[in-house]
């Protein structure tokens, strides 16, 4: 398997949606997926995402380390203000112990 990788932040182009692939069978599908996306997420006015191949590495995915980030937010139903480290591609994300999400399943 191989992913893209940001050479800024470490994290996975498409790991946090449904509707982006972000794992691919072999490096030449990962490189066309990149070239793909390169097209369709361009710069616009509206704040979607968007994707520059040159931001990007084709990374096999048994080689990649995710980065950990320290976050501090308020924990839903609490009221507490925790920090704690997690992994960069799970900010926001139903297992990131500051979402409500993660508090209710």
């Amino acid at each position: 398997m191989f992913v893209l990788v940001n050479n800024q932040d470490g994290s996975i182009f498409g790991a946090k949606t449904y509707s982006v692939k972000s794992q691919f069978a072999t490096e030449r599908s990962a490189k066309a997926a990149a070239t793909r996306y390169s097209k369709e997420y361009t710069d616009n006015e509206f704040g979607r995402i968007t994707f520059d191949k040159t931001d990007y590495t084709v990374t096999e995915y048994s080689d990649y380390t995710e980065p950990q980030v320290t976050v501090t937010k308020t924990i839903p139903g609490t009221g507490e203000t925790k920090t704690y480290s997690i992994g960069i591609n799970s900010v926001g994300t139903c297992t990131d112990p500051g979402t409500e999400t993660y508090w209710s399943m």
